[in-house]
């Protein structure tokens, strides 16, 4: 059992993109264009024009809006109110892959 869990423990969080038949660079692609669209998307939130003293500054906008965003999430779930079967164990130390799942999903 323990030898289980030590194995599970030390595979990679993320697949090798060689799984799903992709070389090995379709990764780094993947990174760059994930990290490309959000610098794009910060841009595009600072004002074209200056103004008076009224206008906020590019890091005050995206403060603010970090600051909103982080309001607008909801709260941590609760587990302990969740169905008993959820989180179940079918072995001592062992959770059910349904709460294997809902865990990954939170």
């Amino acid at each position: 059992m323990s030898e289980a869990l030590s194995y599970v423990s030390s595979l990679p969080l993320d697949e090798d993109p060689e799984v799903f038949g992709l070389h090995s660079n379709a990764n780094i692609a993947f990174e760059l264009k994930t990290v490309s669209y959000f610098v794009d998307t910060v841009l595009t939130m600072q004002p074209r024009a200056s103004g008076g003293k009224a206008v906020k500054t590019p890091e005050e906008l995206v403060t603010d809006l970090a600051i909103q965003m982080g309001k607008d999430l909801p709260k941590n779930l609760d587990l302990s109110k969740a169905h008993s079967l959820t989180f179940a164990e079918s072995e001592p130390g062992v959770e059910n892959s349904l709460g294997v799942f809902v865990r990954q999903e939170i």
